[in-house]
């Protein structure tokens, strides 16, 4: 028997989920499941995570990759202008990439030659969540100053490089701090005595907009 289905989002996503992002996963032996929701549920900005996404899968138009679709560029790294640009050398071998991620070689151990991707898991089982978030900001970071090279021509500092990618994490971390949940009083609501009224009253105020409302219900003791 054939079964027809309709075409929806969350389908396809499943399909790819089972064929293009479990495999990239996989390479560690960790569960694929668990290493994507610890990858995913990073407290980054979005813009980080598909960054590094798209580096594990070679997506990013590197200079390697560009020669691959045919075009005339050169090879070398903007940053180090010495070895052959590929997502690999720009997040991990390019010295500016080891000067800003040198304090990880105690805390991970030995590493050996490892692709990106294998790298990142490795990262992921060896480091806490928020190391691994800081260090996926350093990462983009590193990706933001590539761009900045090849099309402002600006050098970068690697200790500069450093401390901003620090301070923007912190000042990202500060801005979705979860608001605080305000207990309220949960009464059930009593009709008021025969022949009395009971009055029920709320209000909001917005500090930023300066504007607030009230509203006012009045209820007899007909009211059930």
């Amino acid at each position: 028997m054939i079964v027809r289905e309709f075409f929806s989002v969350r389908r396809a996503y499943v399909v790819a989920r089972d064929n293009l992002i479990l495999p990239v996963m996989a390479t560690s032996s960790s569960s694929p499941h668990q290493l994507i929701d610890t990858f995913w549920k990073c407290k980054v900005p979005g813009k980080v995570k598909l960054c590094l996404w798209k580096a594990c899968q070679d997506f990013l138009p590197t200079r390697s990759n560009l020669v691959k679709k045919k075009m005339e560029v050169e090879l070398f790294c903007p940053l180090c202008e010495n070895k052959e640009e590929t997502p690999l050398h720009i997040f991990r071998y390019c010295p500016i990439a080891k000067q800003m991620t040198h304090h990880l070689s105690g805390m991970l151990g030995f590493s050996p030659s490892l692709s990106l991707k294998e790298w990142l898991n490795y990262c992921m089982e060896k480091l806490s969540q928020s190391s691994f978030c800081r260090l996926l900001v350093k990462l983009w970071f590193l990706c933001k100053a590539r761009n900045d090279k090849v099309w402002e021509n600006r050098n970068c500092e690697p200790r500069s490089l450093l401390l901003s990618a620090q301070v923007w994490h912190a000042n990202y971390l500060h801005a979705n701090i979860p608001p605080p949940k305000v207990p309220r009083n949960q009464h059930a609501w009593t009709k008021p005595p025969v022949g009395g009224f009971s009055v029920c009253m709320d209000g909001a105020f917005d500090v930023h907009s300066h504007s607030g409302g009230a509203e006012i219900v009045w209820r007899h003791s007909l009211v059930e």
